[in-house]
């Protein structure tokens, strides 16, 4: 019951940042100007890969026993979105025989989803993704098999903090809802806050290694519970030409944080705080236009956590083209 109240404690923080985020501010016309048209539709595609290690911090353990790796069964994906005032509307399959194994050959399974809200200063992005059943890597060199018997669940949010919010938007830069007149730039603060639940029917980590991993014990893992709190100062320039027509937006943010960490083997259960760090890096560039926008993105976010003799090390990148029609 008592891992059921922090996730309730946690949704409820997010709920009320959510509804707590401001009204857009008044940026300096002279740097930022809104748009015309602010509804659009828009056409996207791209690619992304999630990919879970436990990786051994036993200097003595042979390298082919040292990494546990684990990933999503990643794919192509195409989609629309339609904006009109206040309503978005998406809708998102993925593009068939672009999976690392194929879709007749594994019950592997994931699912997502994202919600964002923006203002001048602030904004936040919420996640949950779900994982019925991961692959893991063998020996040989690009072959998967299944472990169906895994489950992940990760719920959470990244709150942004921009500090020069009169001259930058970050709604140009990331979503081209506003038009950045001239070359800007600001420091930020990325708060990541998240549940992450592990669990399984069989030891998560294969019996063969488990003595190299968590305390050392060879008794099974069941279910791995993490509470994540991470603070990754960063920044971010928007370099734009033409008055904002054409530009490009890298942003990077590096940090750490802690876990609160809760798992059993056999009738002892360990629970306790852990260290934490991450980066994330996006770029965003492209045509950002009274009538339309064209840009291609890129994303990479990883995270470990040190729990006893493991590393958790969780990476996430993503690529993707996006077209869209303002009306």
């Amino acid at each position: 019951m008592r891992q059921y109240k922090y996730q309730k404690s946690i949704i409820s923080l997010l709920s009320c940042i959510v509804i707590s985020i401001a009204t857009l501010a008044q940026h300096d016309t002279a740097y930022v100007r809104p748009l015309a048209k602010k509804n659009y539709a828009q056409l996207y595609t791209g690619l992304f890969s999630r990919q879970l290690n436990f990786i051994s911090r036993n200097k003595n353990v042979s390298p082919q026993m040292k990494q546990v790796q684990l990933a999503s069964n990643a794919a192509a994906f195409v989609g629309t979105n339609i904006k009109y005032k206040k309503l978005s509307l998406y809708f998102e399959t993925t593009v068939p025989n672009t999976q690392l194994v194929p879709k007749g050959n594994t019950k592997v399974k994931a699912y997502s989803f994202f919600v964002n809200q923006f203002s001048s200063k602030w904004g936040i992005t919420g996640f949950f993704n779900f994982n019925k059943g991961l692959l893991t890597k063998t020996l040989e060199p690009m072959q998967y098999a299944d472990r169906r018997d895994m489950r992940m669940l990760t719920i959470g949010a990244h709150v942004y903090k921009i500090f020069n919010s009169k001259k930058f938007s970050y709604l140009a830069a990331n979503s081209q809802g506003l038009l950045q007149l001239k070359k800007q730039g600001s420091f930020m603060l990325l708060t990541t806050a998240l549940f992450r639940k592990i669990y399984s029917t069989q030891s998560i980590i294969p019996d063969s290694v488990s003595k190299y991993h968590f305390t050392g014990s060879e008794a099974a893992s069941k279910n791995i519970n993490l509470y994540s709190l991470q603070f990754r100062p960063g920044y971010i320039y928007n370099f734009t030409f033409k008055k904002g027509k054409y530009f490009i937006a890298p942003a990077f943010y590096l940090g750490l944080g802690a876990d609160i960490h809760s798992f059993k083997e056999l009738d002892k259960t360990h629970k306790g705080p852990n260290l934490n760090w991450g980066n994330r890096m996006k770029i965003v560039t492209g045509i950002n236009a009274k009538k339309y926008y064209a840009t291609l993105e890129f994303i990479s976010d990883t995270n470990t956590s040190l729990l006893y003799q493991s590393k958790i090390y969780n990476r996430y990148k993503e690529g993707s083209i996006n077209v869209a029609y303002r009306f």
